[in-house]
């Protein structure tokens, strides 16, 4: 294939993934402002902790497993050996992740929820519809990771608009309906998992189809995501980790407002979809060291010029997005600040963290665990949580650290992949 050649096919993918993901990004932010001025505080606040927890156990439920098979998919091509064995595995690993996830973080976001004066009965139907949110969510997002191992992305754009197209339609019902109720925000997430898990199912190969062997294939992925499982494990709460210190340190408002600025995190965090999307995959294919590092290094300076703009647009308009919020939640304009400043930083770390598990360079991560946790314990100590504020400066701050762990393990890594190389030669 001739430069020019290259150049195009990168030029459409990116052009098909900016015009689906343009769509799927526009319907997501559209159906979660429109939530932020439809819920009243109390409802808004019940529904940012129940979608901490929906988060978490997406993160946890999956606890490097996604890495795993960019990594096998690689090996499996190199090798010339069946993958489709790794993905079966990989469907159950994460359904009992699931099951041990929900009861532990169902726990907290229970207690939280309790001492906030939210009822029983309301939280257990917010649990179900949770629960099978993330099951649904599951399903969906291993086939959807099939589907653009094998080149189908336009098939898994479809799916992936139609859902969020039919969660801002569930909003919208329930604007029609005057309903404010949080289970009913949370019921359109389902609705939208559903939707995406129905048709990956009749788009792409069924991944049990060649997979007999399946569980064999389990013990591969175990060992590959266990040097990683705990540290895993702990970054699978930093997602959510503002939220719950605001449901511990913070009045009810705080946990509102956390989760509103959290909506114009989205906004600033657009550009991650495609590093999983598009980048992750194509990069699994890549077998020469010295092209798969250009590549990572042309990834790197887009990432490093949309942050920028990103970092100055919230500088210079903070206004502007905070009227997509309401009048709610007016002057937090450093609010604005720091959740595009902390959004930037959790885009980059996870470039770096996606990329280290596709090549295996997993050895360093418990030391990394152990650094991160002592920094995040400092700021617990130093910072004032109490306020809206000061928790967002722990996310910012705790954002920074992670990407510095990575990056060095990155460098580590292709450092030594490169002394391998010169040593063969």
């Amino acid at each position: 294939m001739t430069r020019r050649q290259k150049l195009t096919s990168w030029a459409r993918l990116f052009a098909e993934y900016a015009g689906a993901q343009g769509a799927v990004q526009l319907l997501a932010i559209v159906a979660g402002l429109w939530l932020v001025h439809l819920l009243p505080v109390r409802d808004y606040a019940l529904y940012t902790l129940a979608l901490s927890l929906l988060t978490f156990l997406g993160v946890f439920s999956d606890l490097g497993i996604s890495g795993a098979l960019a990594y096998f998919r690689r090996e499996t091509r190199i090798r010339q050996e069946p993958f489709e064995p790794y993905v079966l595995a990989a469907l159950r690993l994460r359904r009992i992740l699931l099951l041990a996830g929900a009861v532990a973080g169902g726990a907290f976001v229970a207690w939280a929820g309790t001492s906030r004066g939210f009822g029983p009965a309301e939280l257990c139907l917010i649990g179900a519809i949770l629960f099978a949110s993330v099951w649904l969510q599951i399903d969906a997002a291993v086939r959807l990771l099939l589907m653009r191992f094998e080149g189908e992305f336009r098939a898994s754009y479809r799916a992936e608009v139609a859902g969020n197209a039919c969660r801002a339609l569930g909003v919208a019902a329930m604007w029609a309906a005057s309903s404010t109720s949080a289970a009913a925000a949370l019921a359109t997430n389902a609705l939208s998992s559903f939707v995406v898990r129905a048709l990956t199912a009749t788009s792409a190969k069924r991944p049990g189809d060649d997979a007999g062997h399946a569980r064999a294939h389990a013990a591969s992925l175990v060992r590959f995501v266990l040097p990683t499982a705990l540290s895993a494990a702990y970054f699978s709460i930093q997602g959510p980790l503002t939220v719950w210190l605001a449901a511990y340190f913070g009045a009810t408002r705080s946990i509102a407002e956390v989760g509103a600025l959290g909506r114009l995190g989205v906004i600033f965090s657009v550009v991650s979809g495609f590093i999983g999307t598009v980048l992750i995959p194509r990069l699994a294919v890549v077998t020469d060291d010295r092209h798969y590092l250009r590549r990572v290094l042309q990834c790197w300076a887009v990432l490093l010029a949309f942050g920028g703009s990103v970092v100055a647009a919230a500088m210079l308009f903070p206004t502007a997005f905070l009227f997509l919020i309401g009048g709610t939640y007016a002057g937090l304009e450093r609010g604005v600040e720091l959740v595009a400043a902390a959004a930037v930083l959790a885009n980059i770390g996870g470039f770096l963290v996606a990329i280290n598990m596709a090549r295996g360079w997993v050895a360093s991560q418990p030391l990394v665990l152990l650094v991160f946790a002592a920094v995040q314990v400092a700021l617990i100590a130093h910072l004032d949580l109490s306020t809206t504020i000061g928790i967002l400066y722990f996310g910012l701050y705790s954002n920074l650290t992670g990407m510095a762990l990575q990056m060095a393990i990155s460098a580590r890594g292709f450092l030594g992949a490169n002394a391998s190389r010169k040593a063969s030669s």
